[in-house]
């Protein structure tokens, strides 16, 4: 059986076998070899201007997943880090 990888290190292993460089945006980053690891929340603006800074393209791999049909209560919390982070 073959090892389950997590969506976003096996993204981030596609990428450096490419010869991409790769910056993370992470709330606890997991060192990684050759990653440059920042700490910060997509959902705050001033976390992201240093994160952002001479990055070409963002994978946005933190999407809020966990309920398939979110009730109205949560459809906000949806918007703001699906749509808007």
């Amino acid at each position: 059986m073959a090892a389950t990888v997590p969506v976003g290190g096996a993204v981030v292993h596609v990428c450096r076998a490419a010869g991409a460089s790769v910056r993370t945006l992470q709330r606890s980053p997991v060192p990684t070899p050759g990653v440059d690891a920042r700490v910060g929340d997509l959902t705050r603006p001033e976390t992201l201007a240093a994160a952002l800074d001479q990055v070409d393209v963002v994978i946005h791999l933190a999407g809020l997943l966990h309920v398939a049909q979110p009730p109205p209560s949560m459809l906000g919390e949806y918007q703001r880090i699906n749509d808007e982070g």
